[in-house]
């Protein structure tokens, strides 16, 4: 544990594991700079969760997110600030593997480094959940 002020610290090198053992009732986690691993931790520990919002960078595991939708299916939003999501067939997977889903909250692609628009990545949303799922950019 390292002491930023009065009021805040951060905890570094967590076990996800041993923190969330015995929350299976948890239905919000906000979580930053988790891996594969821990998402495993979550998807098996948390499968009531309603919303997840996971912030800054360290987690591209797309396995990990996915067996996260699949194993918490009364997940409602899900907001991923830490990587960019603009890939037509992993907004599809997501569609896929949760059908409670009704937000998806992402950090908008560069324009330069997708090659798809945010309007087509929201069409493919809208057609893979038969109109279920909307994406909301940040």
């Amino acid at each position: 544990i390292k002491e930023e002020s009065e009021n805040s610290c951060s905890i570094l090198d967590l076990d996800l594991g041993v923190i969330l053992t015995g929350l299976k009732q948890l239905e919000v986690l906000k979580v930053s700079m988790v891996t594969g691993e821990d998402l495993r931790h979550i998807s098996r520990l948390c499968p009531n969760l309603r919303y997840f919002f996971l912030e800054y960078g360290g987690c591209q595991n797309v396995n990990g997110l996915l067996l996260l939708l699949r194993c918490c299916q009364k997940l409602e939003t899900l907001t991923i600030l830490g990587w960019s999501i603009d890939k037509p067939d992993l907004i599809r997977d997501i569609c896929h593997f949760n059908k409670s889903l009704t937000s998806l909250n992402l950090r908008a692609p560069h324009p330069r480094c997708c090659e798809w628009s945010l309007s087509e990545i929201e069409s493919v949303a809208k057609e893979a959940s038969d109109g279920r799922l909307k994406i909301t950019w940040k």
